[in-house]
């Protein structure tokens, strides 16, 4: 029998086998932490490199739906994402020059000509899953300060993979509609619209 418990200083792990004494070995939170690192970069470097695959278009997206690069166009219309970056949300969640700190002097150009949404969303995710490919091929063992600056860096990505993943299912969801109207013609004329 077996019990963990936890403290924020260190876990103590109790093993206890039959007719021998009881044994207490004491290991780090940070060794625990540092050994799921490795685990949480490999994931994150595939699911970033997954999200590159599914917006070069042509994949199926959780083997539910087929995501073409017309429907990922449709998806992400110029007008609709021009409406979410300057919506009322937006506008609120700003942050005021004196909470952006460092990033003051950090120029932005205008460019010449409007970007691509998917042509530069597929790059992102290639850089982003290098940086976790070349963090994971790093033997030196991680500090504590190094960890603590890279979950909070690793949880800002978080947030863009939750909120990208909800409109590819959203998108998804759609097609699935569509397409199980255009196979049952008579559904659609009774207004019962297939619910997903």
């Amino acid at each position: 029998m077996s019990s963990v418990s936890a403290s924020p200083t260190s876990t103590l792990v109790t093993a206890q086998s039959s007719g021998i004494t009881p044994v207490s070995l004491q290991v780090p939170n940070h060794q625990v932490q540092q050994d799921h690192v490795p685990f949480l970069v490999s994931k994150r470097s595939a699911t970033w490199r997954y999200l590159q695959r599914v917006h070069q278009g042509g994949m199926v997206l959780y083997n539910t739906a087929m995501l073409s690069e017309m429907d990922l166009r449709r998806g992400y219309a110029d007008e609709k994402m021009f409406l979410r970056a300057t919506g009322r949300k937006a506008t609120l969640d700003s942050k005021s020059p004196e909470e952006t700190g460092e990033y003051s002097l950090l120029e932005v150009r205008q460019l010449p000509f409007n970007l691509d949404y998917i042509i530069t969303f597929s790059s992102l995710c290639d850089m982003i899953a290098q940086v976790y490919e070349k963090l994971g091929t790093e033997d030196r063992a991680w500090t504590l300060t190094n960890m603590e600056l890279f979950q909070k860096v690793d949880n800002r990505f978080k947030k863009i993979l939750t909120v990208v993943s909800k409109e590819l299912e959203s998108m998804a969801r759609e097609i699935m509609v569509d397409e199980l109207n255009a196979m049952d013609p008579l559904g659609t004329s009774n207004d019962h619209d297939w619910e997903l």
